[in-house]
């Protein structure tokens, strides 16, 4: 373990910086930097240091001994071999594998973080706290200029300058008919961070309420409505809710102090929703929600309301199991299927991928970082609360989202792998 209590220190905030600058994705293409070239690769060059450093020591130790990260090492080891066995057979160009080389870069930022935390959990449960709430409340400028935005089309400095030519990926400046993307290139990570950061606080209430956890859980609440995903406006509330009730069970009381925070919470979801819905920020009073209750009153069907499901779905991995094997495209059907829509579902584009080799990993990795976390909240283990909150709602919205094709759904994966073995 380094000595150096300020070298330390420097590293563990440099490995943080790093993780976000792959999330977010910081643009410095206006000062001439190539399109290719990202702020976050050169931060993860310059993490080899102390990586080569602590292999050198260590003599190429690796975390193991744990079934979680025997899965979590499995399943990004599929994903990198399957691709490499496409190009033999199927004669892919390399620059299929571009997108999953960024696994690799993510499991050396794992190792290093492990290395660093291995002896200080509290420490690493305290840090990831403070990575979750930067991460919102950075949200909170680009929520409030896209809002500005909307209704008077005036695009602010911040705007100008982060969405350069004013379309990056979504929408002109992060913003398309009322649904916001904040920092990101779309509205799906916005949901994501969203939901997490609002989960994480609303069990962290009920556990252990603190007047902080309102700000996060509001703000929270905030982007998830913002980015107008349906999915997460609906489904993170429901296990809000299961969660509660399952602690109640276990405990039979409720904590006075969470009783007194929850007429404050109750009173701001009240007011930020309706002036949410009345300024239709996410586009939650155009129709929307709405069409949610007539798919669960059976009105409406999935596909005919969402443009997902049926041949969206079906036609993918129709064509994989048709045109190559039933072990599928083997490289990322994304690119290979390059003629058909998007399938916003992962789920199916692993099936698509690798038949019932990867989706068979990715729902047991996930199934067993849900029992896991359960057993460390009901342990009093409240870093068990950020694994609980990632993985529910990567399975949820697995099924509106290719999550894991993006850096953010897969260092969320990451940070939930490293949590649930750094356990007290």
């Amino acid at each position: 373990m380094i000595s150096n209590v300020r070298y330390l220190s420097f590293l563990r905030g440099f490995t943080w910086l790093t993780i976000f600058l792959f999330m977010v994705n910081i643009p410095i293409q206006q000062f001439g930097v190539p399109e290719s070239i990202r702020l976050s690769d050169l931060f993860w060059i310059v993490s080899l240091i102390p990586l080569v450093q602590y292999f050198n020591v260590n003599k190429w130790k690796v975390p193991l001994g744990n079934k979680i990260i025997g899965l979590f090492y499995f399943y990004i080891l599929t994903i990198l071999i399957l691709p490499l066995i496409g190009m033999m057979l199927y004669g892919y160009p390399l620059n299929i594998y571009f997108g999953d080389f960024k696994w690799i870069q993510l499991i050396s930022l794992f190792i290093l973080l492990w290395y660093l935390y291995k002896n200080d959990i509290v420490k690493f449960e305290a840090h990831i706290m403070k990575f979750v709430w930067v991460l919102i409340l950075f949200q909170v400028p680009f929520i409030v200029s896209q809002i500005i935005y909307v209704f008077t089309g005036t695009a602010g400095p911040l705007l100008t300058f982060w969405f350069y030519e004013g379309l990056r990926f979504y929408g002109n400046y992060g913003v398309h008919i009322n649904r916001l993307s904040g920092s990101f290139l779309g509205p799906s990570s916005l949901a994501l961070i969203g939901a997490i950061g609002f989960l994480i606080a609303g069990v962290k209430l009920y556990v252990k309420p603190d007047w902080k956890l309102v700000l996060l859980f509001l703000v929270s609440m905030v982007l998830i409505i913002a980015s107008g995903s349906r999915s997460m406006i609906v489904g993170a509330p429901i296990i809000l809710f299961l969660s509660y009730s399952f602690i109640f069970i276990r405990k039979l009381k409720l904590n006075k102090r969470f009783l007194t925070l929850s007429f404050v919470l109750g009173g701001g979801v009240i007011l930020l929703v309706y002036l949410l819905f009345s300024f239709n920020i996410g586009r939650i009073s155009g129709g929307r929600l709405i069409a949610v209750v007539d798919i669960i009153s059976g009105t409406q069907t999935f596909e005919a309301v969402s443009g997902r499901g049926g041949d969206r779905w079906f036609v993918p991995i129709y064509l994989a199991v048709s045109e190559f094997s039933v072990f599928g495209t083997l490289a990322n059907p994304v690119h290979v299927l390059r003629e058909l829509p998007s399938f916003d579902n992962y789920y199916v584009m692993m099936i698509a991928q690798a038949g019932p080799i990867l989706i068979s990993i990715y729902i047991i990795m996930l199934l067993s970082l849900l029992y896991v976390s359960i057993k460390m909240v009901l342990n009093k283990q409240t870093i068990g609360i950020v694994v609980f909150s990632i993985v529910c709602v990567l399975i949820i919205y697995s099924f509106t989202s290719n999550l894991m094709t993006g850096m953010g759904g897969r260092s969320l994966l990451m940070l939930a792998v490293l949590c649930s073995i750094l356990r007290r």
